[in-house]
């Protein structure tokens, strides 16, 4: 009796799996290509937040409490500033930062469980000694506060690890 039961659940897990598989490896990525207006535009800035939430950003304005995020603060040189922030990002699990010179980090993150990316871009301010940031899903309307925790989580590891005040 057991093992008609055991027997009656496998194909109904299997095809789940399945299914699994099926959206985490090919759905998401077919329709979560990377954007092609990621970068600093024409206007000096990067390109603005959608209305819905799921992204933040230190260019939105401050009033714009849905979308705002205070810039991040760095010490010494962007060159200095730059590498110790593209390792600290590289030693995270399920970031991949694909671009990293200049003044410009651009990392991808990824849910654990379903793989969902979501685009870090990090612009260094040599003058102000500034790293202005955008966080954006690159699905979905609603991102349920994962770029800000994203960029708050950024913002402690700057302080605790680097020793970077962040006031």
């Amino acid at each position: 009796m057991i093992q008609q039961r055991l027997k009656a659940l496998v194909l109904p897990v299997l095809s789940l799996f399945a299914v699994y598989l099926a959206t985490r490896l090919v759905l998401i990525p077919m329709f979560s290509p990377l954007p092609d207006d990621l970068g600093i535009q024409a206007d000096g800035h990067p390109v603005e937040c959608p209305s819905n939430n799921n992204c933040v950003s230190s260019f939105a304005r401050m009033a714009d409490l849905a979308h705002y995020v205070v810039p991040l603060q760095f010490e010494g040189s962007v060159e200095e500033a730059r590498q110790q922030v593209t390792t600290l990002l590289q030693g995270q699990m399920l970031v991949n930062v694909v671009s990293s010179s200049g003044d410009y980090i651009h990392a991808e993150y990824r849910t654990s469980f379903w793989g969902f990316i979501d685009d870090l871009e990090l612009y260094f301010d040599e003058d102000a000694s500034m790293i202005y940031v955008r966080s954006a899903s690159r699905l979905g309307g609603n991102d349920f506060g994962a770029n800000r925790q994203r960029v708050e989580l950024l913002r402690n590891d700057l302080a605790t690890l680097l020793g970077w005040d962040q006031r």
